[in-house]
């Protein structure tokens, strides 16, 4: 160690680099395990909302409940079921007491649709959502603009 001074350093940076996304999925996670069923059903959906934008999928915290669980049905063949989205609306927004039983549901749903995404856009994509950074534009994203400069 004497003759190379930095290797701490290096050492302590490379597994702040591999404990990162880590650290991230449980502070992002954090809402789920703690208060009532309706706030863990909130946190489910709106971890569900964070994953589809992470990968790329169009999706605001403005879209109602039913918006992303259309996108992911019409992109990725994940059906929510109605009683999913009728139990959520009822409970989130009519008054409903939840269960554990909702957020079970929520929590199976989203874990698909994150499977479904990781299997879909492969690695690159994946550690880009992994680590929070912004997905890079794919090939055909790039040339899309200079076509449609090129057709005005």
């Amino acid at each position: 160690l004497s003759r190379a001074p930095w290797s701490p350093w290096g050492a302590g940076l490379v597994v702040l680099l591999a404990c990162w996304p880590f650290v991230r999925g449980l502070w992002q996670r954090r809402r789920l395990f703690r208060g009532t069923h309706e706030r863990r059903l909130q946190a489910s959906l709106g971890l569900l909302r964070a994953d589809l934008a992470a990968y790329g999928v169009p999706t605001t915290p403005a879209h109602t409940l039913e918006e992303p669980l259309q996108i992911a049905k019409a992109r990725l063949g994940v059906d929510p079921g109605q009683a999913l989205v009728a139990r959520a609306d009822a409970v989130l927004f009519g008054g409903r007491e939840g269960t554990a039983e909702d957020v079970r549901r929520a929590e199976t749903l989203r874990r698909e649709v994150k499977t479904r995404l990781r299997h879909r856009n492969g690695w690159t994509a994946t550690l880009c959502a992994w680590y929070g950074l912004p997905r890079p534009a794919s090939r055909a994203g790039r040339a899309a603009p200079d076509a449609r400069l090129s057709a005005t």
